[in-house]
């Protein structure tokens, strides 16, 4: 995990120069993202001085650049600075301060310069203690890993004490952070060999993180792995069992690690936007769990359930929606209805529905799922939230756009209160948002948000991640929308670009963008090379989505249109009558893109008649 640079988003609007170099520091490229905040560092010294908040916010980033390259004497020198700039000016217990000190600790735990972390911590914790105690959770678990890197245990035990009744207090005792602080208190009772208090308190962690994160999230995952370690290693410290056994028993801990680990570093790779390579990994792991750890049902269906939902991701909804069901079908069999592992698979079930243009069934689906999920979990909780949001999205493909946009309007308000501004979930609701905008007729306002939307996901998952990719297409279409026909083009063509590098050429978002690409050609009247992009589309469309997809679908109305242009009518009107049907069949007669191969169908119908009565006339 890397230390992060401020951003200062919150106070001020960044410089372009700012910009690219958080994106290089959040893609993991220290060492240029290093060398242009020195550039910035440089800048803004001339120009604001020293001591000034922006460039002591840039002197931070350099810091953290530094310790995540490692040079950890360097990094702890400007960190030393920022400390003495933020106390000339503002005092030692300031909250920017502070806040830098809290850094620096950080650091001197990584350098294993213990004694100093705890000197400046406990200062820290005595002032926060009486003035600031909600400021104090970073301090308290930052003094915590000091004393137990210096292996002073029981100093160790009582601060994450007081740490566990902070959390408690201010977050709630199930709050995730809560969690976690119970967890570390666990670790450290491990470490003075208090080894059975240690399992029950991790025992009574994962029962709450199962009921609250569910079993897929992080952290459910790594207390399972915690309770599997003990549970090992005190197997095969027990003398009854032989040398063979105990062998055997190590082979199981290891290949159950490794699983466990490989689960940790899929989702991690996942959160990066490689969701073949995230696949792979959950596709080992799930070999190694049924190799080692056949007990465990849940965990082998929780894999299953997340490369399900990467086979969707990469393009194969059809053989997603197969093993999802599967999963369903075995967790139907031991999970409560209304338990959060069992809803999340019903949602995602729905989800790959939508993928595959099935709109009705994840209509339907979606609903089902959410008056449990309300009973269950709560209006405001992110499950609920997500299927809330997946409704309004669907509604938005069935056209029942005003319903669509209160859902959605609900949604952004709950997730706004409960993440952020700036949380991905309230990106997400916040694109579907602009989208209905765009139907609105509000074009301007679409488009500006979409911007917005677009330098949040850039800045924080970095340019080249499928949801980046996806505001540029959306950006391009804004655009569109607003006149500015040359930006629309070029945004397009950058985002089928950087989608084959990313999803390949056959996958159905690529598909998509590149749909768009082909209508531009028609409009543009570069009708060779619309030609030349129908001809690898039509594969591509057919192979990946199926001839009966609303995509599909949307293809062979423009290769009709195209063909229409050209004077084969006969030929445009077969294809525009079939896309009738099909609509009717999928969407209902009342749908605009219905309503859309209706009005072509009919034109074509009408020129047909017309190029009949000249051929008796002459």
């Amino acid at each position: 995990m890397h230390d992060s640079p401020p951003t200062g988003a919150s106070t001020r609007v960044l410089t372009s120069k700012e910009k690219t170099a958080l994106d290089l520091f959040f893609q993991g490229d220290y060492s240029q993202a290093y060398d242009l905040f020195k550039e910035i560092y440089d800048t803004q010294r001339v120009n604001h001085g020293d001591d000034h908040p922006y460039t002591l916010q840039t002197l931070t980033s350099i810091s953290n650049c530094l310790s995540n390259l490692e040079k950890y004497d360097e990094s702890l020198n400007v960190i030393t600075d920022v400390i003495k700039y933020h106390t000339e000016k503002s005092g030692r217990f300031d909250s920017k301060t502070r806040v830098a000190i809290k850094s620096k600790c950080i650091l001197l735990n990584k350098m294993a310069k213990f004694n100093e972390a705890i000197e400046l911590l406990s200062d820290l914790w005595e002032f926060e203690e009486a003035n600031d105690i909600t400021n104090s959770i970073e301090t308290l678990s930052t003094l915590v890993s000091a004393y137990t890197g210096k292996g002073d245990f029981e100093k160790a035990k009582n601060r994450v004490v007081d740490l566990v009744q902070i959390t408690a207090g201010t977050k709630g005792a199930d709050h995730p952070e809560a969690l976690r602080a119970q967890a570390m208190l666990a670790d450290i009772l491990l470490k003075m060999g208090e080894k059975e208090d240690a399992t029950v308190l991790l025992e009574e962690i994962l029962e709450k993180q199962k009921e609250h994160l569910g079993c897929l999230h992080a952290d459910t995952k790594r207390t399972e792995e915690y309770l599997e370690a003990i549970k090992s290693a005190k197997e095969i410290e027990s003398s009854e069992i032989s040398e063979t056994e105990k062998e055997e028993l190590e082979e199981k801990r290891v290949g159950i690690e490794s699983a466990l680990k490989q689960n940790e570093k899929a989702i991690s790779v996942y959160e990066e936007g490689k969701y073949q390579h995230s696949m792979e990994l959950f596709t080992q792991s799930l070999h190694k769990l049924k190799k080692y750890k056949s007990e465990d049902k849940l965990g082998i269906l929780e894999t299953r359930h997340s490369i399900a939902m990467l086979l969707d991701k990469v393009g194969r909804p059809w053989e997603g929606k197969k093993q999802l069901l599967e999963v369903l079908e075995e967790q139907e069999k031991f999970l409560p209805c209304d338990s959060v592992d069992l809803l999340t698979t019903k949602s995602d079930l729905a989800v790959i529905l939508c993928s595959i243009g099935k709109y009705s069934e994840a209509y339907e689906q979606s609903w089902e799922v959410l008056q449990l999920a309300e009973s269950s979990l709560g209006a405001d909780h992110e499950l609920t939230l997500t299927i809330n949001n997946n409704i309004a999205c669907i509604l938005i493909h069935l056209a029942k756009y005003d319903l669509a946009k209160e859902i959605a309007q609900k949604v952004l308000e709950a997730r706004k209160r409960v993440l952020g501004d700036s949380h991905m979930h309230t990106l997400t609701t916040l694109n579907t948002i602009a989208h209905l905008m765009n139907i609105d007729g509000n074009s301007k306002q679409a488009y500006e948000l979409i911007i917005e939307i677009c330098e949040y996901r850039k800045k924080i998952l970095g340019e080249k991640h499928p949801l980046s990719l996806s505001s540029l297409h959306d950006l391009s279409l804004a655009a569109d929308n607003i006149g500015n026909h040359v930006a629309s083009f070029n945004l397009c063509l950058r985002a089928v670009s950087l989608l084959k590098k990313s999803l390949g050429m056959g996958h159905p978002v690529t598909l998509k963008v590149q749909l768009t690409v082909m209508v531009y050609f028609m409009q543009g009247g570069f009708s060779k090379k619309a030609k030349e992009l129908s001809d690898i589309l039509f594969e591509h469309m057919v192979t990946v989505n199926g001839f009966y997809h609303p995509d599909t679908i949307a293809f062979m109305q423009e290769f009709a249109k195209m063909i229409a242009a050209k004077g084969e009518t006969n030929f445009a009107y077969s294809i525009f009558r079939m896309n009738y049907h099909n609509r009717v069949y999928i969407f209902g007669e009342d749908h605009p893109a219905t309503a859309d191969s209706k009005a072509w169908t009919s034109l074509c119908y009408i020129k047909l008649l017309r190029e009949a009565r000249r051929h008796l006339i002459y």
